[in-house]
């Protein structure tokens, strides 16, 4: 035990009140109110007092041997449900065999000399020295007669439990004593942090799922703006979520194909190229719509094709035409030579006429 705890105890001959039992010690006999322990039975808070008592009139040694034996109250206080113990500066002075039980020993001497501190482990859960956390408790019991807390001590084996202890000094025919209660809460604070472990774990669920909404509404914003690249994460979700993102991905998967594919046709389209088509295949409307789009091809196709067999045969009529005229031409020249033949042979004729009547 540490020097402070050796003086707080010895302080306590003046300082303590024992709240427990408001004790006032008249004639040889305790009168006081029982303070309320959660799970504890009124004959064993009888046979603590009554204990105490044969310690003021006996001391530790003839409380041992049973000199002024009380069997009720020993009978109570050694059948107790709950762990209870007497201790002072030198350590633990008397414990039932509840306590026992609960520190995993077998024989008083394993635990009576000892101070309760020392079955702790060397800090409780709160993160606080349990040395530094003992010390403040005693001196909480010391300065207000009795307090009460929870605390994680440690068996024989090293195995960790959880009790309610409830600390209680009192001054004992001049001598300074800590009463110490132990109630087990080992499966009420295992319950409670199965409790906290479900509520963090559903808060840890509650945070993804917020993220994993803000992520889902950034891809649809992004893809409202074209911006078909974007991908949902899927490495840092499991369950439902995985499962959405997945099927959200493979939804932007099919979206940006077929417009990838339409892109494709109709900037071949725009390059005179008619042949292009969708060969991939869809499902349900995608489907619908890769079906239109290779049928719009193909009449377009068609059509050029009709174009092309049209001008072909306009193309051979106006040769024809343009034949023809060539040859209508060449006729119309040979006609106006002959004609101009036949104006000069007429010029002069009408010239040897006229000559003839002159003369």
């Amino acid at each position: 035990m540490t020097g402070s705890l050796r003086a707080s105890l010895s302080l306590a001959s003046a300082a303590a009140a024992p709240a427990l039992f408001a004790a006032v010690w008249v004639g040889g006999n305790l009168h006081g109110n029982t303070y309320a322990l959660a799970g504890g039975a009124v004959a064993a808070l009888v046979g603590v007092a009554s204990l105490l008592l044969r310690l003021r009139e006996g001391g530790i040694d003839a409380l041992r041997e049973g000199g002024l034996a009380d069997r009720v109250a020993r009978t109570a206080f050694e059948r107790a449900a709950d762990g209870q113990f007497v201790f002072d500066a030198n350590g633990i002075v008397l414990c039932n065999p509840t306590a026992m039980t609960m520190l995993g020993a077998t024989r008083r001497d394993q635990i009576e000399g000892r101070h309760p501190a020392i079955f702790s482990p060397e800090r409780q859960p709160c993160g606080s020295s349990s040395g530094e956390m003992a010390e403040e408790k005693i001196g909480e019991a010391i300065r207000d007669g009795f307090t009460r807390f929870e605390w994680t001590h440690c068996r024989l084996d090293g195995s960790p439990f959880n009790v309610l202890v409830t600390l209680v000094a009192v001054n004992v025919v001049g001598r300074p004593l800590l009463t110490c209660f132990w109630q087990d809460i080992t499966d009420r604070v295992r319950a409670r942090q199965v409790e906290e472990e479900r509520r963090q774990a559903t808060e840890q669920r509650h945070r993804k799922e917020e993220a994993a909404g803000q992520e889902i509404a950034g891809l649809i914003a992004a893809v409202a703006r074209g911006e078909l690249d974007t991908r949902l994460k899927t490495d840092d979700k499991d369950g439902f979520l995985r499962s959405m993102s997945e099927t959200i991905n493979a939804l932007t998967d099919t979206v940006s194909g077929i417009i990838a594919d339409l892109g494709a046709m109709l900037g071949a389209l725009a390059r005179g190229d008619v042949t292009c088509r969708i060969d991939k295949t869809y499902a349900g409307a995608f489907e619908i719509l890769r079906t239109d789009a290779n049928t719009t091809a193909q009449r377009l196709s068609d059509i050029v094709s009709e174009i092309r067999t049209v001008a072909s045969g306009i193309g051979a009529a106006a040769a024809e035409v343009a034949a023809g005229s060539t040859d209508l031409s060449s006729r119309s020249e040979q006609q106006a030579s002959a004609l101009e033949e036949t104006a000069a042979s007429m010029e002069e004729l009408a010239a040897t006429v006229r000559q003839n009547a002159a003369n």
